[in-house]
């Protein structure tokens, strides 16, 4: 049963119609990505730009978990490793 008209990841963070468009011709909205990347990288981004990118960078984490999921296992198994050695760090301070 459908409840929604975008997916529940998505859900407040962009509209069906920015959805829609993202959707229809990803590669080239994905280039307009980049560019406000630039900008933001080079401090010249506009609020407004800002606003944008968030909502593209929503997306393109969304469309890149559909087109390629990618498994876990690898990075839990690091991370219980990193979590079941003592920490070094602290060791100097105790």
């Amino acid at each position: 049963k459908q409840t929604l008209y975008i997916p529940e990841s998505l859900a407040g963070q962009i509209g069906f119609a920015e959805f829609n468009e993202y959707e229809r011709d990803w590669r080239e909205t994905n280039r307009h990505r980049g560019k406000l990347i630039d900008k933001k990288i080079a401090k010249t981004i506009t609020r407004a730009e800002k606003r944008e990118l968030d909502r593209l960078q929503a997306y393109a984490d969304y469309y890149l978990e559909k087109v390629a999921p990618r498994s876990t296992d690898a990075l839990e198994k690091l991370e219980d490793l990193i979590f079941s050695q003592p920490s070094k760090r602290n060791k100097g301070s105790e």
